[in-house]
């Protein structure tokens, strides 16, 4: 088994930006997730810091995931303040990683 990284963005967090943390449902990333991906790490590459669990996204009529967009869960209690913060400033384009396992 070997391990890879794929790197995209924090394109939105749900609800909205500029909420309290506990009110967080998810992260939608700039990536793709295929089947084998759920449950992988999503982590800041600035800070190092997991702040999601990968979750998979939307797929086509078909069942096939849409190429390009994911969501993530946040984690609790590891997302803090100042990390939400870092997240909500880092500017569009900064990648984030989202760690997946290939068998």
């Amino acid at each position: 088994m070997t391990s890879s990284f794929t790197t995209g963005i924090v394109s939105s967090i749900i609800p909205a930006p500029d909420i309290p943390a506990e009110h967080i449902k998810a992260f939608q990333l700039g990536i793709t997730a295929t089947f084998g991906n759920s449950g992988g790490p999503v982590f800041s590459l600035k800070s190092g810091r997991v702040f999601g669990v990968l979750s998979g996204g939307p797929r086509d009529d078909a069942g096939a995931p849409l190429p390009g967009i994911a969501v993530a869960q946040p984690v609790y209690p590891v997302t803090t303040t100042e990390l939400l913060a870092e997240m909500k400033s880092t500017p569009a384009g900064v990648p984030v990683r989202a760690l997946r396992e290939l068998a």
